[in-house]
């Protein structure tokens, strides 16, 4: 959480989230897809490949 406490003071991302929302938000996320591609049987690099595009989308969001 100190990266997302540091990125907030610098004004690198804004929100009204706390700093535990926005880190539980990327861990669940990946949570998530991991959960998903063992159901599906996704390989990694597919894998690696969702959980970047689904951060980056979070990323901008919070992005000031």
């Amino acid at each position: 959480m100190k990266v997302i406490h540091d990125a907030k003071n610098k004004g690198e991302i804004r929100t009204s989230m706390t700093d535990e929302q926005i880190a539980k938000m990327f861990v669940s996320s990946s949570d998530g897809i991991g959960i998903r591609s063992i159901l599906v049987g996704t390989d990694g690099p597919s894998m690696k490949r969702a959980l970047m595009e689904l951060w980056d989308g979070i990323y901008l969001e919070l992005k000031a």
